[in-house]
């Protein structure tokens, strides 16, 4: 059996450290550290945010050069953004972590998607896991949407002692 590789799916390349796409790049960088398989997919293989050191093992690939028809079920995890769900249409019968960091995104950042879409989305059988940055995210993702609550997990994100104090 192979070992596990995780796919980061942003899609884009964001040189700005906003929120969402900065916990992506973190995530990502902790597994990597752990010494697992990582592969952030972004917008080039070659864009490196200005704000983010990359550890050595963690790779990149373009969108352009990332073929999702070519990833393995036995081995390959996606982690997707709760605003990618639409994502998922193409992912077979690949396991999928989704990283909700927002509840209010949960229908889109635009209200696009269809809420019986939405919970068929979280009811699916190859969401391995929800991850989910807030107490008031994880209670709504354990009590209204139509997963298992032990797949549902809390991420803490980290204050930067060098960018807040006391």
């Amino acid at each position: 059996m192979y070992p596990k590789r995780f796919w980061f799916i942003l899609e884009q390349d964001v040189d700005r450290p906003i929120g969402g796409v900065k916990q992506f790049y973190v995530l990502a960088s902790i597994l990597s550290d752990l010494g697992l398989d990582v592969t952030i997919v972004q917008g080039t293989n070659s864009f490196r945010p200005s704000w983010f050191s990359f550890p050595p093992d963690l790779k990149v690939a373009g969108k352009i050069d990332f073929n999702l028809s070519s990833l393995q079920s036995e081995n390959d995890i996606l982690i997707i953004p709760e605003t990618f769900l639409p994502y998922l249409r193409f992912t077979r019968d690949l396991s999928v972590i989704i990283f909700n960091q927002n509840m209010n995104f949960l229908f889109g950042e635009k209200f696009e998607l269809k809420p019986k879409f939405v919970f068929n989305s979280y009811a699916s059988d190859n969401i391995l896991a929800v991850l989910t940055v807030s107490s008031s995210d994880y209670a709504y993702a354990v009590n209204h949407l139509p997963i298992e609550p032990s797949k549902v997990f809390r991420v803490f994100n980290a204050i930067e002692s060098s960018l807040f104090s006391f």
